[in-house]
């Protein structure tokens, strides 16, 4: 059987599906799997060698050509479909929520389409499950649940992410050219994630300041050493909480591409982060978090499998969770964060840093 599993969505989501792959494997093991996703998730999937092809769907690269030029973009769709459908996929597992996803894959000719039927999008869809949001239980249960349409038991439940050993060792030179080795305990912080929700991302970052103050606490009672990670978007957030620190971190990188920001963190033996790819990414690695929630309910979003080696932190306050069925309200306060305790984090980190 050949499967092809079909995910747009941003980094978190992607690993959500990665069980599915791997209760398809346990049972059959010559199952040849292919995945479709967007480009910024790609590396995260080239490491896998579960995966035997990757289709990248990128919709803002498209939406660029169609303004330039119509004729070219239906050209670049149709090339697209073209190489799934030379794949002769027997199955198609659409998390893309969207009824023109289904089309194309029935356009494809994948004759088993599995998927959600969220807002009635599921036209093309065969095979499907009523579906008005994710609430009350993980999104990788809801995703497993789809399992049952090709007979696979969903036993296994762990998220999982790869590096190879190249990357591995140009992380390990990169750690060694600034200073750090393998004998040293590293907090790897990430204060920005949550990139997926565009401009509305500032509405999952703990306040800058405070991550500041906790990273200074971390160095200043000897408990790791900090290394602080981002991308090139991520900059000025790395700046501000740089420049709110009295105590100087170890690195801070915010040039690294997602192959790199995973091997680096793979040498991290916790990391402390806002609700995003990032905490997805150290829990598919099998790395301790500390994970700071704000709007986002922890137990449809949160690190999966639930483990004490993952710490998410939360305020009281009675509007949160606020995020449901893919709706943010607006909020002039953010007090939801704001009212995190900047000691609870600490201590969190102090008590949960592996090595």
């Amino acid at each position: 059987m050949k499967i092809l599993i079909a995910n747009p969505f941003g980094i978190g989501d992607v690993l959500f599906t990665t069980p599915l792959i791997a209760n398809m494997k346990r049972q059959a093991p010559d199952m040849k799997i292919g995945y479709l996703c967007n480009r910024r998730v790609e590396p995260l999937l080239k490491n896998d060698n579960r995966i035997y092809k990757i289709f990248v769907y990128e919709k803002d690269e498209l939406r660029d050509v169609w303004e330039k030029s119509k004729c070219l973009c239906l050209k670049e769709l149709k090339h697209l479909m073209s190489d799934v459908k030379k794949e002769n996929f027997d199955c198609v597992f659409d998390f893309s929520l969207a009824g023109e996803f289904g089309f194309f894959f029935w356009l494809a000719g994948i004759k088993k389409r599995i998927g959600f039927n969220y807002r009635d999008r599921a036209k093309f869809l065969n095979k499907k499950i009523p579906f008005s949001g994710f609430k009350d239980k993980h999104v990788v249960e809801y995703y497993l649940s789809l399992l049952k349409f090709i007979n696979i038991a969903a036993e296994e439940k762990n998220t999982k992410a790869f590096t190879n050993k190249a990357d591995k060792d140009k992380a390990a030179e990169f750690l060694k050219r600034n200073g750090l080795n393998a004998q040293d305990k590293i907090i790897a912080v990430s204060p920005a994630a949550g990139a997926s929700w565009g401009r509305d991302s500032y509405r999952k970052h703990f306040p800058k300041e405070r991550f500041a103050k906790v990273c200074d606490r971390i160095i200043r009672e000897n408990i790791a050493k900090v290394v602080l990670l981002g991308d090139k978007k991520e900059k000025p957030i790395l700046d501000a909480v740089v420049s709110a620190m009295h105590n100087k971190p170890a690195i801070v990188s915010s040039g690294l591409s997602l192959g790199e920001y995973i091997s680096v963190l793979s040498y991290a033996g916790l990391l402390l982060t806002n609700d995003g790819g990032p905490l997805h990414i150290a829990v598919a690695l099998g790395i301790p978090t500390v994970s700071i929630f704000g709007p986002v309910d922890e137990k449809i979003y949160g690190p999966y499998p639930p483990s004490k080696m993952h710490k998410v932190i939360t305020s009281s306050v009675e509007c949160r969770p606020c995020y449901k069925n893919f709706k943010l309200p607006e909020c002039k306060n953010t007090r939801c964060l704001s009212g995190v305790s900047e000691d609870e984090v600490f201590t969190a980190c102090a008590g949960g840093i592996k090595g």
